[in-house]
């Protein structure tokens, strides 16, 4: 199974918000979506690749995962609910 929210709808949003929790609980895997993939992409996802590696070898993250953490995504209200509670989550 899985679900979709029409972002644009807010009566549609406002309904499902109120359950964003359980879904994400229950899931079995949550896929989330950041946007089309640009020129930055890439090298932010080798930034996020070296911290999570080398957690002791940090790196000027303001040049290269700036444009990653201005996607829509990380500005919705339930961001942190869809990727810490799922019991897996795919980028």
């Amino acid at each position: 199974n899985s679900i979709c929210i029409n972002q644009r709808d807010i009566t549609e949003r406002s309904q499902q918000v109120k359950t964003m929790d359980q879904i994400y609980k229950n899931a079995a895997c949550v896929l989330m979506y950041l946007g089309k993939e640009d020129d930055e992409t890439s090298k932010a996802y080798d930034c996020l690749e070296t911290l999570v590696s080398a957690p002791g070898n940090l790196i000027d993250p303001d040049t290269t995962l700036h444009a990653l953490i201005q996607r829509p995504w990380f500005g919705r209200a339930w961001t942190f609910q869809e990727a810490v509670l799922a019991k897996r989550s795919r980028v």
